[in-house]
């Protein structure tokens, strides 16, 4: 039940979505080989962008888009995969974006888009967002789009979706009333304003939650929010919130996001029963024990961000009376769950439920202090280097695992093929920029008594078959050191840096635990490399490099 935790381990979460994100590609590109005899261009088509831009088919309009065209297949519905065939222009045009690339399409590729060759109205490019584009049709050069982008940046992991017609079929629309297309302004407002409270009462939630936030319509006084088991990184809500509550509805719902990511996963996470009992937070319908519990952690969540901004004097009276009601309704369900309504529970559940209940208190987590894992000691044969953990590296890997995960990336980096490189804005990543300038600097003080300053940060991603030869960062300029900063959620097979001495030889083999820095000096020679990476997820780094500046001293 680690997920149910209100203070999950931020990689924990992140490395849910990662595998299910490469679960999603595999799909693709099994997908493509079922294609590839009957319709061999559609399957050259999915496998380009895996190639350009995996990223773009690892989310959820690519969940959706495939989901579709499996039904297609499955039910011979030839007017259905002649859509999806055409719409898949959309996801084409994002992996040239994303990765650099040229794309064109023109109306008669995607007539669906197009009336009487002028748009029919803003087209979404996924992972980007929906842009005006003129009458010529898609038209990418290099990366950049003929168009105006129109839609939003994403907030940590969490991007306004408002435009995306694959979260709007029927059968979200049977489950919540949708907001208007296109209606994302006071959603976006909302969710800006809630970071610094987020981050107060939950560290590292607006970070580690990855969804497309799709608005839905208040309804009078009441707030309505959902997340379908069919529809992983999406999540449905209305808006016109206090920030206290808009906190602990994300609470709320990552936890259903968590559970059902992983049931995709592993199968079966919850234990269930074929006997049901009625839920307070759905009068009139009958739960089995696997929703039951959902309804507990969620719940129990919510009420616990309710609480924690109580103990800040950020209460108000809604705010009480939702924190009342949703303790009131964990409390009474526990305690028959308990008494044994729906049978004999596991122990281990039973702990779980009665653990559950002593949550609410709990204040936010108290961060690990700065821990030197190890460093090297003076050699002839090695450089030096130093591997150390901080809560702000921590803190930075979470911020920049968005951009990591779905941002624009370039293939081969100079002599080095088998990578892909982005760059990275400090200006963008706060928390990124403190660690990079002042946490970094102090670690290489503290360790080697040089005084430093970041020039450059830039992003490394290695996908599976990836790895980097031996080489040496040292030059005659003027780098005195570099640190590698793991963001990696998911341990990795492989894909291991290794530090190697001076006649090549590896030494030291660092994994990279996410949010841990390996620092070593480039002022000397310094052969190091990177293993093969067998996984399906991918490696990510984020390197930083430094000049030695002359002391204030």
């Amino acid at each position: 039940m680690e997920l149910a935790c209100l203070d999950v381990d931020p990689a924990r979460a992140l490395g849910i979505y990662d595998l299910l994100g490469a679960k999603i590609r595999q799909t693709h590109a099994r997908l493509a080989n079922s294609l590839r005899a009957a319709f061999p261009d559609v399957a050259e088509r999915i496998d380009l962008v895996l190639a350009w831009a995996p990223q773009v088919l690892s989310y959820g309009a690519a969940y959706q888009w495939a989901t579709r065209l499996h039904c297609a297949i499955e039910t011979d519905d030839r007017e259905l995969f002649d859509y999806l065939v055409a719409d898949f222009v959309r996801f084409e045009c994002a992996a040239a974006m994303l990765s650099g690339q040229n794309f064109v399409a023109d109306a008669a590729s995607a007539p669906h888009l197009w009336d009487d060759d002028a748009p029919r109205g803003p087209i979404v490019i996924p992972l980007i967002g929906a842009h005006d584009l003129g009458r010529r049709g898609i038209i990418v050069q290099g990366g950049e789009i003929e168009g105006k982008l129109i839609t939003p940046r994403a907030v940590g992991g969490m991007r306004i979706e408002a435009f995306e017609q694959n979260y709007r079929l029927a059968r979200s629309k049977s489950q919540f009333n949708l907001a208007a297309v296109g209606a994302w302004e006071r959603a976006q407002e909302e969710i800006e304003a809630a970071i610094t409270l987020s981050e107060q009462l939950v560290p590292g939630l607006f970070g580690r939650y990855r969804t497309d936030v799709v608005p839905l319509l208040r309804e009078g006084n009441i707030s309505n929010a959902g997340t379908d088991e069919a529809a992983p990184f999406v999540v449905y809500t209305s808006f016109e919130r206090e920030k206290v509550d808009l906190v602990a509805c994300f609470a709320h719902e990552e936890a259903h996001a968590l559970i059902n990511s992983a049931d995709k996963l592993l199968g079966d996470v919850l234990p269930d029963t074929t006997v049901k009992m009625p839920v307070p937070w759905k009068p009139g319908m009958l739960r089995s024990l696997s929703n039951v519990l959902h309804g507990l952690i969620s719940f129990g969540r919510a009420a616990q961000v309710r609480t924690r901004a109580n103990a800040a004097g950020l209460g108000s009276r809604d705010n009480d009376e939702a924190r009342t009601r949703e303790m009131r309704w964990v409390s009474d369900v526990s305690e028959q769950l308990l008494s044994g309504c729906l049978g004999e529970l596991p122990p281990s559940l039973r702990e779980w439920i009665e653990s559950n209940l002593t949550v609410f208190d709990a204040p936010p987590p108290s961060p690990l202090g700065r821990e030197v894992i190890g460093r090297s000691t003076p050699s002839a044969s090695m450089f030096p280097w130093a591997l150390a953990a901080d809560p702000q590296g921590h803190r930075s890997a979470v911020e920049v695992s968005g951009v990591l995960s779905t941002g624009p990336w370039h293939r081969g980096s100079g002599h080095y093929r088998e990578q892909d490189r982005i760059d990275i804005s400090t200006d963008d990543h706060p928390q990124l920029a403190d660690f990079v300038k002042r946490v970094v600097p102090e670690l290489i003080a503290e360790q080697f008594g040089v005084t430093v300053a970041a020039t450059a940060v830039k992003g490394h991603r290695l996908r599976p078959g990836d790895s980097i030869r031996t080489h040496s960062d040292h030059s005659p300029g003027p780098d005195a050191f570099r640190a590698v900063l793991g963001v990696s959620a998911v341990p990795t097979d492989g894909g291991l840096l290794r530090l190697c001495d001076t006649g090549e030889q590896p030494v030291i083999a660092a994994p990279l635990r996410f949010g841990d820095c390996l620092i070593f000096q480039i002022a000397e020679p310094c052969n190091h490399d990177v293993t093969e990476l067998r996984s399906s997820t991918y490696r990510y780094t984020v390197i930083a490099t430094y000049h030695r500046v002359a002391s204030a001293g």
